[in-house]
């Protein structure tokens, strides 16, 4: 999945440059396609189990809430994840759209930058899932800070270079 990340953007790159735009979505939406196609011809199988023992959307939902209960770091991580995440879609998906609208380098900065963010995305998962989970609190304030610095400097509308390099770090 991470791999993903980072093979996306770059294939977006790749087939900017071999394809004329206008048929660059014929391009995406071929490759949609093929994806559901291959993804309903798997022979995965679903989930087994005793169905009597699956709870309900809305049970689930309440018991991760009441699970909460007691762990003041869980849930301040959940609150500030609501909103990184939502300035995450809107300014980092959105917003760097519209930054980039009208830049000679439009589609391939968004790609790189969408690349940039995936591989600095893979490196600390990468890093940090090899380190033991000390001071855990320490690093859920630091990761939501260089977020919020990151998505502040990318506001800025920086010259490409930089952009690539503060959406690594921000990842």
């Amino acid at each position: 999945r991470r791999l993903a990340r980072i093979a996306g953007p770059a294939l977006v790159f790749l087939v900017h440059h071999a394809v004329p735009a206008i048929y660059f979505f014929v391009v995406t939406a071929t490759t949609y396609t093929t994806s559901a196609v291959a993804v309903a011809a798997s022979a995965v199988p679903g989930p087994t189990g005793d169905p009597g023992a699956v709870a309900r959307p809305i049970e689930a939902v309440i018991a991760g809430f009441r699970a909460l209960r007691g762990h003041p770091l869980l849930i301040y991580a959940l609150v500030t994840s609501a909103f990184a995440n939502l300035a995450w879609a809107g300014g980092y998906l959105f917003g760097m759209a519209l930054v980039f609208h009208g830049r000679p380098e439009s589609l391939t900065g968004y790609s790189l930058m969408a690349c940039a963010y995936g591989v600095g995305n893979m490196v600390a998962n990468v890093v940090l899932s090899a380190r033991p989970p000390a001071a855990p609190a320490r690093w859920v304030v630091a990761a939501r800070l260089v977020f919020g610095g990151g998505m502040v400097l990318l506001a800025l509308g920086l010259p490409l270079p930089w952009v690539l390099v503060v959406a690594a770090v921000m990842a």
